[in-house]
């Protein structure tokens, strides 16, 4: 199936978009973690994006058969991103501190961009490296912010590298899955079948999906619908559209702008302080997006 090319600039808004839907998302994850369980959370927020991605896959392109060779990186998205990396980062986060924890999942861009020059041959260019440099100082910023680390555990940070891990492995796999299919559908198909190994364990280990009865109001419903719909659905489906059209080495460089959304939400949210140091990591992360990106440079020429 052939993917018609889209404009950089479109790829590169939806990738900003991505951003600012990630970093609502660690918002309003928090929020619902006092109503809903984990595998609860998870497999609603799957549940919500997978029954708005089909239909849409089924309007724009009627049942898509695939061949048995897409199927297994289909398999290695679904297993890597939708069910270790979302699984692990929800038993890390519980188990370590967020100062670990963001400074873990910061070096995303750097392990994906050396996972694509090793397996996809993506160049590894100066430009992106020193993009990866500057994103990393600007989350060490905000993670070195805080007060201190307490409440990490090994066992904590060890479950933030897997899910770290399994995140850069998966945008590879995302890349050598668009080969087969555009990333809408490959989207859609994995995330349903994540989808029903979730319902499926939810249902047979008998597990609670709310620990609230508030989990039916109408603050909680919104934030179940957002993170399910837009940082789940859309979120994931514009950046495996960044990463059939930039690659996966440019597109991962984009991540280290989702803890400083995520601080200024936090600030927004919950009243937390702002401080130079966020507004530095603000700046250090654009830079190295744009640098990395080679934006500012294609709209030059």
């Amino acid at each position: 199936m052939n993917t018609p090319s889209m404009p950089r600039n479109r790829v590169v808004g939806q990738l900003i978009a991505v951003v600012v839907f990630w970093g609502l998302n660690v918002v309003f994850t928090k929020y619902l973690t006092a109503y809903f369980s984990p595998m609860g959370l998870v497999t609603l927020r799957l549940l919500i994006a997978t029954s708005i991605l089909l239909p849409a896959v089924f309007l724009r392109y009627g049942l898509v058969r695939l061949t048995p060779a897409a199927w297994l990186p289909i398999a290695g998205v679904t297993l890597c991103i939708f069910l270790v990396h979302h699984l692990s980062l929800a038993m890390g986060a519980a188990r370590t501190s967020a100062t670990h924890g963001v400074l873990i999942l910061g070096l995303i861009p750097l392990t994906t961009m050396l996972l694509a020059a090793g397996f996809l041959k993506e160049a590894l260019t100066r430009a992106k490296l020193i993009g990866v440099v500057l994103g990393i100082g600007g989350v060490s910023l905000i993670a070195l912010s805080k007060e201190n680390a307490l409440g990490a555990t090994l066992n904590g940070d060890l479950l933030m590298l897997l899910s770290m891990g399994a995140y850069a492995v998966g945008t590879i796999l995302v890349k050598k899955s668009t080969a087969y299919a555009s990333p809408l559908v490959i989207t859609a198909y994995s995330m349903a079948a994540a989808s029903v190994v979730m319902l499926v364990a939810t249902l047979a280990l008998d597990l609670r999906w709310t620990v609230s009865q508030e989990a039916y109001g109408v603050g909680s419903i919104a934030a179940m619908l957002f993170i399910g719909a837009l940082s789940t659905g859309l979120g994931t489906l514009w950046w495996n559209n960044g990463v059939h059209h930039l690659g996966a080495s440019t597109t991962a460089l984009f991540f280290n702008g989702v803890p400083v959304v995520g601080v200024i939400a936090a600030i927004l949210f919950f009243r937390e302080q702002l401080l130079l140091a966020h507004v530095l990591a603000l700046l250090l992360v654009l830079a190295g997006i744009s640098l990395g990106s080679g934006f500012f440079a294609a709209k030059k020429t």
